[in-house]
């Protein structure tokens, strides 16, 4: 029982009726999925960038221990002043800087990363209805972070090393 006719035949062409929408041509249904994908692509490479950070070969230093120290009601605790021999040398003191500095860097990128991960639901919106003009004006505000993200890694980059190089003196190394 097998016949040749297709089961949904496909009806002849026809020219459009006055009133009819206007059909999407294939070549912008092609430029918009590509755009949507290279938008996805740099969100993606932004992201990577924001949590992978540069990469150091130095090993994390294990946090020190704590001493905690009680005293009675009845103790008189008498607190002299530090000397010089304890005090943190100034190197250590620099490298605590610098990290505190770098904390702040990674806070600010961390902050332009949740924008551009906000944008990302307007980007797909935009890429679905074939909004140019949106896209367009997502992709300039994603231009706009990604320059904000890759003048804090300069910051990072320049901060790195003095990092290193104060906490090695710091550790005698």
């Amino acid at each position: 029982m097998s016949t040749n006719q297709p089961i949904d035949p496909i009806p002849e062409w026809q020219p459009p009726k006055p009133g009819d929408p206007k059909p999407v041509s294939r070549w912008r249904v092609k430029r918009f999925g590509w755009l949507g994908i290279v938008v996805a692509v740099v969100v993606t490479w932004i992201l990577a960038a924001v949590l992978l950070g540069p990469s150091t070969t130095a090993p994390i230093a294990a946090p020190a221990p704590t001493v905690t120290a009680t005293a009675t009601a009845t103790e008189t605790v008498t607190t002299a002043a530090v000397p010089p021999e304890m005090k943190s040398p100034d190197s250590c003191l620099e490298a605590l800087d610098y990290a505190d500095k770098g904390f702040a860097v990674s806070s600010d990128v961390i902050g332009v990363a949740a924008k551009v991960i906000q944008l990302m639901p307007k980007v797909v919106d935009a890429v679905l209805a074939y909004d140019a003009d949106e896209i367009e004006k997502i992709a300039k505000k994603v231009r706009g972070y990604t320059g904000d993200i890759e003048s804090y890694s300069q910051e990072m980059g320049d901060l790195a090393p003095k990092y290193n190089a104060a906490k090695a003196e710091c550790r005698g190394e």
